[in-house]
């Protein structure tokens, strides 16, 4: 085609390449001034049926697709005779040609194939198998970013029968399609290919990137087809200097001739691919790894992810529990949580825990639905990662859509709320955050101001901060504010939510844009969080929660009132948890970021106003946080979220650290870790959102051997009694948190407490297994208690019970003389948000006595005993990383124990000898995303 050539709405430019159906050309989109890709079916088979499916099959198939390593499709159209696809346009070149150049380092490798089987896991997910992956059709941008081409050769494995997959593509049987190189050994064959097909072509690439050169070679076609099939490629590890023996691994299960010996998903693939790179990232760190003195003590809401903690004030639950809490949003770090980022049953978890306990619910973002254009507005988005922003906490987009405000985190300074020009990625710091953590971020309507809240290190709740968006002075506007803010339309006050603990209340709060006297609009005991005004400041909608629905059960809804305050009614069905919504322009709808009734990943949905209809917009196996929108509702800025974890060993004499687990996937430990009197772990496994099992292994031989029975519920938090003869835990099953105990075999299983309505949290045993020491929470919110329980009668009986107190992590001594836990007073007076101090109190066996501050200011949750309680261990955040410290509470001295400086400690237990730490640790990959609406539907005409 001649430049100049109308096709359609496109303007053809320059021929840019020519496949084996059609010509490529360089266009011009006149109707949005964008360069397009513009893919010509060659006039020649515009008759041939088989190749017109084949063409439209490519199309569809890619268009299925809804991820940022996969190429996007704005369109299939016709012009005149012509067929054609228009893609977006890549800036970059194809890995083909970075392998010639040989331009790809060992780090470069390893994230270009993380990145295609992302692409390929959303694409598998969606029922498509490539066919034809190679370096020809993968292509990286100038800024790294990975994108795979041409599904010409795409089949779906998901159609309603093999008639209609023999209608979108006649391939006969034995036909050999995709290029030989790259061909798995069915597909040499001429057989049937499922997506491990793709998976083998990728252990391929991976290899070719590495050795620059493919495992499978030969002069002619007919010999690479038979060493395909007959022949072993040469261990990589003889070809790459230094190549580790898991990256052989990899590529050696990617490359088996039989399938089912291969991986049998991309996910699978995928997380192994991450678990290396992560690992070699981690070497690297210690070797270069800083001094102690550069470590910053600052906690960031990247962190929070990990830790499945609330933007709310610290509950009980939400200090103790929240182990369970798995991927939610959240405020507090350090704790005893898994990370954000587990697995998807750890996901739904974290969704009902969330919201039972009423300490982990967040939320903020609003979308539109109800008029034709506008629902199908993000039915074909495009999503593109920015580059060079990791492990952000939380990010908001300007209306005008030109800028982000995020908090960056890194392992060498201290995080800073950043302003980003997403145009051309300036960056500029505009607060340091010091010793504190940011909550939730919003820019005034304006977008000259930077609202967000703010926690003072170890305090009980957050205030409301503002900043002139370029960065200036920083002003107090409200204290005590437990969600993000909301403007009137005219820009000059705004609402938040408050949590009264003591009696318990939900506030919804109205104060002047600069700051001055509050006026309350809503005062209940029915639970309401986070309201947002509609745009015509008619409307406050805000999430609410039912009490009385079963525990672990959908129970979060939407709620609309008027603006001016009313009864709220509910809209819409009910949700596991909504982190984040946003109202757009016109009011017809929102969007929401959450786990949408039984849903196991945080996604983004559509919600429409009034009907409450709901549609998913990100559809890929990746989890999603935020949901902030521009004013023209074209663009949403959220946060694509995963999470690796596994358990180590750390010899403190040594200095040294080995894992234990056998990979990071399977996230052993999140749930729970504790070392018995004789040295063997014994740790929590997840099944599934509803099961999780207590095993126990042998760290010398990694023997394993499971103690709890099958489908016994979620079984979590295991602990030793003194003696080693018993082991305490929590099980959740039917609605109900309750404490167990079984014997050190996992033999005899007998439930302790029976308290639907009460969440306990085991604290200790004394050593004469007479009495269990735990803390206990109403589901409805009640603030936490100290009690005891006689093991043999089951008598309970307080020991710490104060309606001005909030104590929480509690630990009994080994010698069950003493009491330690976190505590701060409940009032929140003046401005002043309490700070929680950690205590020690002697415990007589009966009572217990005056509490003894120890820590004023604090960094964690996870404080534990010494087994000859002379010391304390607890972790210490610096930033995105943790490391774990020792206390003397006699004269208040710390030590430094670990120097990871890399990565959060979940969990950790200390051997008896204190000889050896046992510590889960994990990392959150966080990027943010931007979602774009489709372009040929534009949102607001």
């Amino acid at each position: 085609m001649l430049v100049g050539t109308k096709l359609g709405k496109y303007t053809i430019k320059q021929k840019i390449g020519a496949g084996g159906m059609g010509e490529v050309y360089l266009a011009d989109d006149e109707s949005l001034s964008r360069e397009i890709v513009v893919k010509v079916l060659l006039p020649e088979f515009c008759c041939n049926v088989e190749r017109v499916n084949r063409f439209k099959l490519e199309a569809r198939a890619t268009s299925s697709l809804n991820h940022p390593n996969v190429i996007t499709i704005f369109e299939i159209g016709q012009h005149e005779d012509q067929l054609f696809i228009a893609t977006e346009f890549i800036k970059g070149e194809t890995l083909r040609s970075l392998i010639e150049r040989r331009a790809i380092s060992f780090g470069s490798a390893l994230h270009i194939a993380e990145q295609i089987t992302s692409g390929m896991t959303a694409a598998h997910n969606a029922g498509i198998v490539h066919r034809d992956l190679k370096p020809e059709n993968i292509m990286v941008r100038e800024d790294g970013i990975v994108k795979v081409l041409d599904f010409g050769l795409a089949k779906p494995t998901l159609v309603e029968s093999e008639a209609e997959t023999r209608e979108l593509v006649s391939t006969k049987a034995g036909m050999v399609m995709g290029s030989v190189s790259y061909m798995s050994p069915e597909q040499s064959r001429g057989k049937e290919v499922d997506v491990r097909s793709d998976l083998w072509s990728i252990g391929v690439v991976l290899y070719e990137m590495l050795a620059e050169k493919t495992p499978f070679e030969g002069e002619t076609m007919t010999d690479i087809l038979a060493n395909i099939i007959y022949k072993e490629p040469l261990p990589i590890t003889e070809i790459v200097e230094d190549a580790p023996p898991e990256l052989h691994r990899i590529i050696k299960k990617s490359l088996r001739k039989d399938r089912e010996e291969r991986y049998q998903s991309a996910k699978d693939l995928l997380l192994d691919v991450k678990n290396l790179r992560r690992e070699m990232e981690l070497e690297h760190e210690l070797e270069v790894s800083v001094s102690p003195g550069r470590l910053s003590n600052i906690r960031s809401r990247s962190n929070e992810r990990i830790t499945g903690k609330t933007h709310l004030k610290p509950t009980h639950e939400a200090m103790e529990t929240q182990i369970l809490a798995g991927k939610t949003a959240s405020h507090t770090v350090g704790s005893d949580a898994p990370a954000a980022g587990a697995k998807k049953y750890s996901m739904a978890w974290a969704a009902f825990l969330a919201v039972l306990l009423l300490g982990t619910l967040s939320v903020v973002s609003f979308y539109l639905w109800q008029s034709p254009q506008q629902i199908n507005a993000f039915e074909n988005p495009q999503i593109s990662t920015v580059s060079n922003i990791n492990n952000s906490g939380e990010v908001k987009i300007s209306p005008d859509g030109k800028y982000l405000v995020y908090v960056r985190s890194t392992t060498d300074k201290k995080p800073f709320l950043m302003l980003r020009q997403i145009e051309t990625g300036s960056e500029k710091e505009i607060a340091p955050i010091d010793d504190n953590q940011v909550g939730l971020v919003r820019f005034s309507p304006d977008a000259n101001y930077i609202y967000f809240t703010m926690q003072p290190k170890s305090a009980l709740g957050f205030n409301l901060y503002r900043v002139p968006t370029l960065g200036g002075e920083l002003k107090q506007i409200a204290f005590d504010v437990d969600s993000g803010v909301s403007f009137r339309p005219d820009g000059k006050s705004l609402i938040f939510h408050r949590h009264v603990i003591n009696p318990p209340l939900e506030k919804i709060i109205e104060i002047k844009a600069d700051g001055g006297v509050e006026t309350e609009l809503f005062s209940s005991e029915k639970l309401l969080y986070n309201p947002q005004i509609s745009p015509d400041g008619k409307t406050i909608a805000a999430m609410s929660a039912d009490k009385s629905i079963q525990l672990g059960k959908p129970s979060v809804f939407m709620v609309t009132m008027p603006a001016n305050g009313g009864e709220p009614q509910q809209i819409g069905q009910y949700w596991g948890s909504a982190t984040e919504f946003s109202w757009i322009k016109d009011g017809s709808g929102l969007i929401i970021s959450g786990f949408y009734e039984n849903e196991e990943d945080s996604k983004v949905y559509l919600f429409s106003y009034p009907g409450g209809e709901v549609r998913q917009i990100t559809k890929d196996t990746n989890s999603y946080y935020g949901a902030s929108i521009t004013a023209d509702g074209n663009t949403v800025a959220t946060i694509q979220s995963n999470l690796i974890a596994g358990i180590w060993e750390w010899e403190t004499t040594a200095g040294k650290s080995r894992q234990i687990s056998p990979n990071d996937k399977e996230r052993l430990g999140t749930e729970g870790l504790t070392v018995s009197p004789n040295g063997k772990i014994v740790y929590v496994k997840p099944i599934n959102k509803d099961d999780s099992e207590i095993w126990e292994m042998d760290t010398l031989t990694n023997i394993a051997k499971v103690l709890t029975a099958k489908n016994s519920g979620r079984n979590f938090s295991p602990i030793f009694s003194a003696d080693g003869s018993f082991i305490f835990y929590q099980v959740f099953r039917n609605g109900e948190v309750d404490i167990w105990r079984m014997n050190s075999d996992g033999s005899n299983p007998i439930q302790i407490t029976k308290t639907p309505d009460l969440l306990e949290t085991i604290a200790g045993i004394t050593p004469d297994n007479k009495t269990l020491v735990f803390s206990q929470v109403s589901v409805k919110r009640n603030i936490p208690a100290v009690m005891q329980i006689n093991l043999e009668t089951l008598e309970v009986s307080p020991l710490l019970q104060d309606d001005k107190q909030y104590p929480n992590s509690v630990r009994l001594s080994p010698d069950g003389k003493n009491l330690m836990f976190i505590n701060a007073p409940v009032e929140f007076q003046n401005g002043v948000i309490p700070q929680s101090s950690l205590y020690i109190a002697p415990f007589d066996g009966k009572n217990i006595g005056q509490p003894k501050q120890i820590l004023k200011s604090l960094n964690s949750n996870q404080y534990k005993w010494s087994a000859d309680g002379k010391f304390i261990y607890y972790t210490e955040s610096s930033s995105n990383n943790s490391d774990i410290w020792k206390l003397n509470p006699a004269d208040g001295k710390t030590s430094k124990v670990t120097n990871f400086n890399l990565e959060r400690i979940i969990r950790f237990s200390v051997s008896p000898d204190g000889r050896k730490i046992y510590l889960v640790r994990g990392s959150s990959a966080q990027d943010i995303v931007l979602i774009k609406a489709d372009n040929k539907i534009g949102i607001l005409k």
